[in-house]
């Protein structure tokens, strides 16, 4: 298989930085994205909602955008379940010309350095190592 040279921003970013497992799901998603297209785009008060489609994919998800607090979220809830963006959140980031991941949607977790520092989850309390912990089948 030929070696495939990354140009995305977005993409180098992401292998710097992901666990290289981890680095194969988002790169699915940011795959996914690039099939992605704005459906509809209604402004709301402080956000913009979007609903976007996915080609050859028959579920349409709506996306939230807010862009005082820089913040997206879509229906799937992919970033909140797995921890990754979703193609759909990544298509609004391009279209509102982002181009690296904000480091909010970055979990520690999913680094190469989460082993180095103190890790959070997803609401920010720092997660213990439970040093008695058994393995068990």
């Amino acid at each position: 298989m030929p070696k495939v040279k990354i140009t995305s921003p977005m993409l180098i970013q992401a292998a710097h930085i992901y666990t290289p497992k981890l680095f194969l799901k988002f790169q699915e998603q940011y795959e996914e994205f690039q099939l992605a297209f704005v459906k509809e785009h209604v402004e709301r008060n402080a956000t913009h909602e979007y609903i976007v489609s996915i080609y050859g994919k028959p579920k349409d998800r709506q996306v939230i955008w807010n862009p005082f607090k820089k913040i997206v979220s879509c229906s799937c809830r992919k970033f909140e379940r797995i921890g990754i963006l979703c193609g759909h959140a990544l298509k609004i980031l391009d279209v509102m010309d982002i181009k690296v991941l904000p480091r909010k949607y970055i979990l520690k977790r999913w680094t190469k350095y989460a082993k180095n520092e103190i890790v959070r989850d997803f609401n920010g309390r720092d997660i213990k190592a439970d040093t008695k912990l058994e393995v068990t089948t």
